[in-house]
């Protein structure tokens, strides 16, 4: 598969972060899953998972697999070795802050059971553990202890993903096998897999046509050479790139003390019904062909699809609610142009 690479590639998982991890997800797996159908939480690595008494604790229970290679099976060990190396002082992981914040004790009740105390209650924590967010991918504390920070003359700790890595150098390709011992997930229906990857996207479509690989990531302005030598798309299950606009301009003179008044008293977008005409101007379907084929979905909420219980709201009563509320603090009120694309690959 020909891809477009990510702005650091590494072997060592601590210096990436979710957006940029995607090309070792083959050989790891996570705490929980999520059902691309359902958009629900699933067991992963985690076979079940309970909130303690008081509400800021969560006990969970490990699934019995093995890591790749003779690195033995998934322990409690290997989870807290996870956040440990989140959370070194070199890391640059993305979810640094939040996990040094938020967790406050990691505690191991046998090999195959594991509570996290956290600060206080958090209502996205399985959200955070789980393949959605990414961050914590399991990997061997073992091999690690036998081989210390890895590199790419290593290669990357052991997983225990439906794949295992079989080679790679940076920036250049991943290649994977499928695992010998199998996959609670099923067996991956192709022996072996490869990230090819390439910056230029015209170098990614070439190398589709020419069958030197058989996917490629394209963008919308190339789909539609590749359909018409006979490829087809595949839309993607999760959601892809957030794009959104957002009127501004209604800026507070204090934000700790909105009775000081705005920046700009005299400014038209301090006038609800200015902010509303200029939102309703919007042909949102015309913006969705021009920049997107038709491909995106518009989103009302930020973060929720509208198939989520927590995104069935629509943008007429979220501005309604806004305006019971009193006037904003910013022109956001009744929506924004918003989009959620879809990841689409050509083969």
């Amino acid at each position: 598969m020909s891809v477009n690479p990510p702005g650091r590639t590494d072997a060592d998982l601590r210096f990436l972060a979710p957006p940029s991890v995607w090309y070792v997800r083959p050989m790891y797996d996570f705490l929980l899953d999520i059902d691309p159908k359902t958009d629900k939480i699933v067991p992963g690595l985690v076979t079940s998972w309970n909130l303690e008494p008081g509400g800021q604790s969560f006990r969970l229970k490990l699934r019995d697999v093995p890591f790749h290679g003779a690195w033995g099976k998934v322990r409690a060990e290997d989870v807290k070795f996870g956040w440990d190396q989140l959370v070194l002082p070199d890391s640059v992981h993305g979810q640094q802050t939040y996990w040094k914040q938020l967790l406050k004790s990691f505690e191991i009740v046998t090999d195959n059971e594991i509570i996290f105390h956290l600060t206080a209650a958090d209502s996205q924590f399985l959200t955070a553990i789980s393949e959605q967010q990414g961050g914590l991918e399991v990997r061997s504390k073992a091999h690690y202890d036998a081989i210390g920070a890895p590199n790419w003359k290593t290669g990357p700790l052991a997983g225990s993903g439906p794949y295992q890595f079989k080679e790679g150098a940076e920036g250049q390709f991943m290649r994977y096998e499928r695992n010998p011992t199998g996959h609670y997930k099923g067996t991956p229906a192709f022996p072996e897999f490869e990230f090819r990857m390439a910056k230029e996207a015209s170098t990614r479509l070439a190398s589709m046509l020419t069958g030197e690989s058989q996917m490629a990531d394209l963008p919308q302005d190339l789909v539609g050479a590749a359909t018409a030598r006979g490829m087809t798309t595949i839309r993607g299950a999760f959601p892809g790139t957030r794009i959104w606009g957002t009127f501004q301009g209604a800026y507070l003179a204090d934000p700790k003390d909105p009775a000081k008044g705005y920046l700009h008293p005299q400014s038209p977008l301090l006038d609800r019904r200015v902010r509303q005409a200029l939102n309703k101007a919007i042909n949102r379907d015309e913006m969705n062909k021009a920049f997107f084929s038709g491909k995106a979905e518009t989103m009302i909420l930020n973060h929720f699809h509208p198939s989520r219980a927590g995104a069935r709201a629509t943008g007429a009563s979220l501005g309604q609610w806004v305006i019971q509320m009193g006037e904003p603090t910013t022109c956001t009120s009744y929506g924004t142009p918003s989009f959620t694309i879809v990841t689409v690959l050509v083969m």
